[in-house]
């Protein structure tokens, strides 16, 4: 065929050197519309026919991948390879040709790869492991390193130089690529660290006050760790300060089901006063101290029976307080709140007294871990201890306001 037509073209005058040239680029536009055809044949029909096989099976795998293009830059390399057995024909400008055709191919491949890592991290994360075993960080080494060799293996086709002679010289170069790569190389082992010791995962509470940050672990990658905040704003940290700073994982909190209440409430001192018997009286009326208050009276009585000592001062014997007596009803209605987990630990105890009076300190944990919830039971907790320590005779301490310095004056 070709002799043909080189023969047509001498006889129409053409001259032979001449004719050679004219052949070669009518061939090499031939070549180029077969390839357009291979093309589009691979993209129109062998595609059709990869998805619907892809939909027949019953692996998860595949269809993420053809859902990230995978199989589309695999059928680009089908025009490449075509053409590349085709180069020789042109002694001049083939080698230009192979060269460009093994970048095409090179970076072809490149993609196919990233689309492969891709499909395996989306994979990974529709596991519930993936919240706990983030693996960002380990894609992203992954990632590096494929565009690396094949940097390393385009650039050697360009110079005609062997892969093992480049790398040599990257070998000489070690101390600036270490420079380079430095944060890449200190994320790896931070984020290795991370994985092994299960310090922290995605959507996990955490607070670095030497960074301002205070809220939810929404992505861990190779450098950094994005944070997003209580008040909706975003803080992106260096993944190496969860391992050299210190910082708090709320994620126990979570792990347990309950929240803890940590809280005083201030008693003025000079309202503590030993109950008086109408007192008594009145509290044996309380649901929740009644019980108390009548083993308490018997207990007292057998030991005051005990003691030496005039009964009518108040120094002599044993006595129930008004604070103490407040105490055990607040500890009693803790028990009975429908928003206390009564599993955990539950104390109301006296903290040292203080120049703003006697901490008298709640602690216990709620039943559920949601913040607004949390705040609900705990703002219920003291709007009713608060409510009710009038009726012991308690004041809370409060330091003198406008109003009262007002009242003084008047008087």
């Amino acid at each position: 065929m070709i002799d043909f037509l080189n023969n047509t073209l001498i006889e129409a005058g053409v001259n032979s050197r001449i004719s050679i040239y004219i052949l070669r680029l009518i061939l090499f536009f031939f070549l180029l519309g077969v390839a357009l055809i291979v093309d589009f044949i691979s993209k129109n029909l062998i595609l059709k026919f990869v998805e619907g096989v892809v939909k027949k099976t019953k692996t998860r795998w595949d269809d993420i991948f053809f859902e990230k293009k995978g199989f589309v830059y695999i059928s680009h390399l089908l025009p490449a390879i075509f053409l590349y057995p085709f180069t020789p024909i042109f002694p001049v400008t083939g080698p230009l040709f192979r060269k460009l055709l093994n970048i095409y191919i090179a970076v072809t491949v490149i993609r196919i790869v990233l689309k492969f890592i891709k499909s395996f991290e989306f994979l990974y994360e529709e596991l519930n492991i993936s919240r706990k075993k983030p693996i960002r960080g380990y894609i992203q080494v992954l990632e590096i390193t494929t565009f690396l060799i094949g940097a390393v293996l385009i650039i050697s086709d360009i110079l005609g130089k062997s892969p093992a002679i480049l790398l040599s010289g990257i070998g000489a170069a070690t101390a600036v690529i270490m420079l380079i790569f430095k944060d890449t190389i200190l994320g790896l082992v931070a984020g290795v660290q991370i994985n092994i010791n299960n310090m922290v995962k995605i959507g996990d509470w955490i607070e670095l006050p030497q960074h301002n940050v205070d809220g939810d672990v929404i992505e861990i990658n190779l450098t950094t760790v994005k944070v997003r905040n209580f008040d909706k704003t975003i803080s992106n940290i260096p993944i190496t300060a969860l391992v050299s700073d210190s910082f708090k994982n709320w994620d126990g909190m979570t792990e347990t089901g309950g929240r803890r209440i940590k809280r005083s409430i201030y008693i003025d001192i000079n309202s503590i006063k030993v109950c008086t018997p109408e007192m008594l009286e009145k509290y044996k009326e309380v649901s929740y101290i009644s019980k108390y208050i009548s083993q308490k009276e018997v207990a007292i009585a057998e030991y005051n029976k005990e003691t030496f000592g005039d009964r009518s001062l108040l120094i002599n014997g044993r006595k129930l307080t008004n604070i103490g007596t407040f105490r055990n009803y607040a500890l009693s209605y803790l028990k009975n709140h429908s928003g206390v987990n009564s599993n955990m630990i539950l104390l109301v105890r006296q903290l040292a007294p203080t120049e703003l009076g006697l901490p008298l300190e709640i602690y216990a944990f709620t039943n559920t871990t949601v913040w607004r919830d949390y705040e609900n039971i705990q703002g219920d907790i003291f709007d009713h201890l608060l409510a009710v320590l009038p009726e012991f005779d308690l004041k809370v301490f409060q330091n003198p306001t406008a109003s009262d310095f007002s009242k003084l004056i008047k008087k």
